[in-house]
Formats: structure tokens, C-alpha cells, sequence
């Protein structure tokens, strides 16, 4: 009963992680200084991406090491950099890393 209630905890916090950041994502939405947003952004997308990929891993998340590539991090610089930190792109790729 012990790895079942463990994996219910964990599922539990991934979801509430996975909230918070939506929550974050919102808050950037409404910043009108594209710098601020955009630094107040980049928190949220990595911490999507990594959300992702601990849901990917499964249960094998808690036994290794899950993080985001460098150039994976890198990527997201460039395509927040690119866009300006434009509300609508940044929103987008929240969802598209979030999975």
C-alpha cells in the first residue's frame, strides 16, 4: 500500500505544481512591460517543461534525476527573445511545453 499512497501524493503535487504555474502564466498576461513579463515568464515556461517531463518519466522520477536540457532552455531564451515577450506567443508556448 506504501508505492501506491506515495504515487498518489506525488500525482497530487504535480498537478498542484501544474496550477501554480498556470496561475504564474496568468499574472504575466497581465504585466504590460514586455521585460517584466518576459522575466516573470521564463520561470513558468521552464518549470512546464520540467513538469512535462516528470509526468513523462512516471514513477522512475523519483528514483533519477529529470531536468530540462540546456539546449531545451536555450530555446526558450531565444523563442521569448524572438517574440519580444509577446502575451499571445508566450501563452502558447506555455501550453505547448506544459503538454
Amino acid at each position: 500500500a506504501q508505492p501506491e499512497r506515495l504515487m498518489f501524493i506525488y500525482t497530487h503535487w504535480l498537478g498542484e505544481a501544474g496550477l501554480r504555474l498556470e496561475q504564474g502564466m496568468r499574472y504575466c498576461g497581465a504585466l504590460r512591460h514586455r521585460r517584466l513579463r518576459a522575466a516573470s515568464a521564463l520561470p513558468a515556461l521552464l518549470g512546464a517543461r520540467t513538469l512535462a517531463l516528470l509526468r513523462q518519466a512516471g514513477p522512475q522520477a523519483l528514483a533519477t534525476r529529470v531536468k530540462v536540457p540546456r539546449a531545451e532552455v536555450r530555446q526558450i531564451l531565444l523563442g521569448v527573445a524572438l517574440t519580444l515577450a509577446a502575451n499571445g506567443p508566450l501563452q502558447a508556448r506555455f501550453r505547448r511545453l506544459a503538454g
